[in-house]
């Protein structure tokens, strides 16, 4: 009784085992195609950020610009298409500065990654000096971590390779445009809270118009918060990166 027992007990072990090779050489195509389709997806997935920055123009406006950065497998290239904003030498070098930042700060390997600084603007904009650099480095990280910049903040300060921000020009200016465009916090690097908010003044017409600015305020007040970051690790936690 015993080995009839045994006999057809591996009769049915032997049967399971052939059901299983069976089925699995005979697996659905939608099971593999979505497999395959995962694979290309990861190699070809691009991540991009956006935001708009204070910036002074020739005539001491300030003037919001746009800028984009888009971070994809590549590498480690950096690419620059920026349309009609037109950067002057000082301002390129800040975006190899960004690009060395952010790789601090995220802890991203960006040998393996292409960046390209990019902006859609339409109007024909010149920027100097190195200003846009802490924004740059804030895209970047929110590139690489496929995060959204939050509206209403924004950014001016020129970075260094190890993620500080320091001074620039202009953040008068730059306050005033940031205010009139609806934004309620304005980050500025150490100690230029305190710059002085101008307006122009003129009296006559023509050739006999003259003009003069005058100080109206500070920056610290044009702006709901005007908050001063010496690093690109504390401007993150304002933008939730």
């Amino acid at each position: 009784m015993a080995a009839e027992v045994s006999k057809y007990f591996l009769v049915l072990v032997l049967g399971v085992a052939l059901g299983v090779l069976i089925g699995l050489n005979f697996l659905p195509d939608q099971v593999v195609e979505k497999t395959v389709e995962i694979q290309v997806l990861a190699q070809d997935t691009s991540r991009a950020a956006e935001m708009f920055f204070p910036a002074v123009t020739t005539d001491g406006d300030g003037a919001m610009f746009p800028l984009g950065v888009e971070a994809k497998l590549g590498t480690g290239k950096t690419l620059v298409d920026l349309d009609n904003l037109v950067f002057v030498e000082d301002t390129q070098s800040s975006v190899k500065k960004a690009r060395e930042a952010a790789g601090r700060a995220s802890g991203a390997d960006l040998s393996k990654l292409d960046l390209t600084y990019y902006s859609n603007t339409n109007q024909l904009t010149i920027i100097g000096g190195e200003s846009a650099g802490a924004g740059m480095t804030i895209l970047t990280i929110a590139a690489i971590k496929n995060k959204t910049i939050p509206r209403g903040v924004t950014i001016t300060g020129a970075i260094s390779s190890n993620g500080s921000i320091t001074k620039v020009g202009g953040v008068g200016a730059k306050a005033k445009v940031v205010a009139s465009n609806g934004y309620t916090v304005f980050l500025v690097p150490p100690n230029q809270s305190n710059d002085p908010v101008k307006e122009k003044f003129c009296v006559g017409e023509g050739a006999d118009k003259v003009c003069e600015e005058k100080e109206t305020g500070k920056v610290k007040d044009a702006v709901e918060n005007v908050i001063e970051v010496s690093s690109i690790y504390e401007a993150l936690l304002y933008f939730g990166l």
